[in-house]
């Protein structure tokens, strides 16, 4: 059965280096790296399929070829040949009657399709001495005991030293118990976690950075020990965040959460002195000059895809004021929570997300690997005029844009491909003698490992599936080169 993976611990953060696109014209990009082995494509690349690993497959210009990409400079469904799409069809696997049920609807019809080539967090990527100074300056010190969420600590220092503890420290995971003070420094033989504290902009802070060495993943809490103290108010010792719709509000310290309406909000005037394209801009600024993060081209948003900071296009704003606007952050007393109504809490800032697509497209998860995944996520927080804090988990750095339009093939041509390519290397007996179903489809981006360095990566785009014996038991899944057909992955379940 199919295990939906937690990648690392939690991700609740996000910070920016936005990279230039190398090549502004139109290009195939070549030698993806690794892939599960490749059978059919449009380019008739052949190769051997083997379970729960990863082989060699490359992708190159299928012009010229009976199977053509489409021409590039178009949006997805030009190239895929519309926005509706349907395969629904018998086919033969050995002796085996296989089934494909794919019902795909573009619901973000990208104009470009990129690729990138990336690199994992390795340790030299951490930057952790060179954050801390940007952060902090020369009033950080160490934090050695332990940090608390109800002692004057900061609260997103405390939620990463504890996503460590329960982790990957001495906490059971399992446990229902959430204790109020834990480690603030370890130093273990695949793993640290490291905690320090000092003024920024005369406001005490706290930062918290974890490193995963066998995972190449690095995470970072930041923030301020009270919330208010970064708004100017003191008093407002407690921050929640609000989506339009419901807000949730409970004591530091509590699991426990009061459901509060807007309406009960005395004031709903957001206080902010930047707008949202100048928060935005604030994120971006912090993350690629403090942080050092490296992430694809359009990598902040307001939320889901609803606005987009993108250095590459000389720093302009994209604000798609129809999506989901941005959250907006609420500061209140610890007093407001078990209060009628909601006084003395204020609306100040906007949370924004790392984006988690790729030219609009999301990013594969592998549901039967335990293998960490290539990508980043979290939020950033922004009120008053500055950037107040942040908590991230970071696995890959964007190092180089190959390409800002791929030719991907289109869709009757890529099932055919695919429906080929199983037929020739899909183990029935992972079937558990039913009959083998194919659907789920969807396009997405997918990190291809690099034969020559296992801290390599391309994102590429893919078509991603999953396999069912009868129409409910997942019992597989598999990643298709969107380019030429070849398969990247092909795993099973237990």
């Amino acid at each position: 059965m199919i295990r939906r993976k937690n990648i690392i611990a939690v991700m609740l953060a996000a910070s920016l280096l936005l990279t230039g696109c190398g090549s502004k014209g139109t290009e195939n990009v070549t030698d993806y790296g690794q892939g599960a082995g490749s059978g059919s494509s449009a380019k008739d690349t052949t190769g051997q399929s083997t379970e729960g690993t990863e082989g060699k497959t490359e992708a190159g210009s299928t012009e010229g070829s009976g199977r053509q990409a489409a021409r590039n400079g178009k949006t997805l469904s030009d190239q895929l040949g519309g926005t509706t799409l349907t395969r629904t069809t018998d086919f033969q696997i050995g002796n085996t009657v296989a089934k494909m049920e794919i019902n795909y609807e573009v619901e973000n019809d990208s104009p470009t399709l990129e690729s990138y080539k990336l690199s994992a967090i390795t340790e030299d990527r951490v930057h952790e001495a060179e954050t801390v100074k940007a952060l902090l300056g020369d009033s950080a010190e160490e934090v050695r005991g332990n940090i608390s969420c109800t002692a004057g600590d900061s609260e997103n220092a405390f939620e990463k030293c504890k996503d460590y503890y329960f982790n990957y420290g001495d906490g059971n995971p399992d446990s229902a118990e959430q204790p109020s003070e834990v480690p603030a420094w370890t130093d273990g033989e695949k793993s640290y976690l490291h905690t320090y504290q000092g003024k920024r902009n005369g406001v005490d802070y706290q930062l918290s950075i974890y490193y995963l060495k066998d995972e190449k993943t690095k995470a970072i809490g930041f923030g301020p020990k009270n919330w208010g103290d970064a708004i100017g108010d003191p008093q407002l010792t407690e921050m929640t965040r609000w989506d339009g719709d419901v807000i949730f509000v409970k004591k530091r310290g509590e699991r426990g959460a009061v459901e509060k309406k807007p309406e009960e909000l005395t004031d709903k005037e957001n206080h902010a002195k930047l707008s949202k394209e100048d928060a935005l801009t604030a994120a971006g600024k912090m993350a690629k000059e403090d942080l050092e993060l490296r992430l694809q081209k359009e990598g902040i948003c307001q939320s889901r895809r609803a606005g987009i900071y993108s250095e590459n296009a000389g720093g302009t704003i994209t604000v798609n004021d129809e999506d989901k606007p941005a959250e907006q952050l609420i500061f209140y007393p610890e007093s407001s929570v078990d209060a009628q109504g909601f006084p003395s809490a204020t609306i100040n800032g906007y949370l924004l997300e790392l984006s988690e697509s790729i030219s609009g497209q999301d990013v594969v998860m592998r549901g039967f690997s335990e293998e960490p995944g290539r990508f980043n996520a979290g939020n950033i927080l922004v009120a008053g005029g500055d950037v107040i804090g942040f908590n991230l988990v970071v696995s890959v750095d964007f190092d180089e844009c190959l390409s800002e339009q791929v030719a991907i093939l289109p869709f009757e041509t890529a099932m055919d491909v695919f429906q080929e390519n199983m037929a020739k290397e899909f183990d029935v007996t992972k079937a558990k003698g039913r009959s083998p179903v194919f659907r789920d489809a969807r396009i997405g981006y997918y990190p291809v490992p690099s034969p020559e360095n296992p801290d390599e990566y391309t994102y590429i785009p893919v078509w991603d599936m999953y396999i069912y014996a009868g129409e409910a038991y997942c019992v597989g899944q598999v990643v298709m080169n969107a380019m030429d057909g070849s398969i990247i992955l092909m795993e099973y379940g237990e």
